[in-house]
């Protein structure tokens, strides 16, 4: 199992723990699942743009979850019904929210309250992050703002 691979599995399990999906004593809450980030980059990618793509990772009532990977610019936007957090597996990124940069490393998390205009630029060649929506909101309620 490649480092990046094992990286993911344990950030994945204590976001996971965080949203109590998982609780600490081993006994699951929930419909417990797990996907491998070496699996899933495999299967064709929910969304495909220039310099974008997004695999689901789980979606209900209550949850969105997305592995993102991109490069250069994803405009801005805001979501009017629900927070949007973000937590980066690899490169950086400056997430630009309300007007304001902030620089993230691998393994920062941010979230972004709902209504605030916020875009994303990386940094690197490309940056990976996984985004989860709490709770889940409507896509085609995003306002671009760009």
């Amino acid at each position: 199992m490649s480092n990046i691979a094992r990286f993911i599995k344990r950030k994945m399990f204590f976001l996971f723990v965080a949203l109590g999906v998982i609780n600490t004593n081993i006994s699951f809450a929930g419909d417990f699942s797990i996907v491998l980030y070496a699996d899933l980059i495999k299967t064709e990618a929910l969304i495909k743009g220039v310099n974008i793509k997004v695999w689901s990772i789980k979606k209900d009532d209550h949850i969105r979850i997305n592995l993102v990977e991109f490069n250069g610019l994803l405009g801005s936007h805001k979501h009017p019904d629900a927070a949007h957090s973000l937590m980066i597996l690899d490169g950086e990124v400056v997430a630009i929210v309300s007007e304001k940069d902030y620089r993230l490393i691998k393994g920062d998390f941010i979230s972004i309250p709902k209504n605030a205009p916020h875009s994303y630029k990386s940094i690197t060649a490309n940056s990976v992050f996984v985004s989860m929506d709490a709770p889940y909101y409507d896509p085609n309620k995003t306002f671009r703002l760009d």
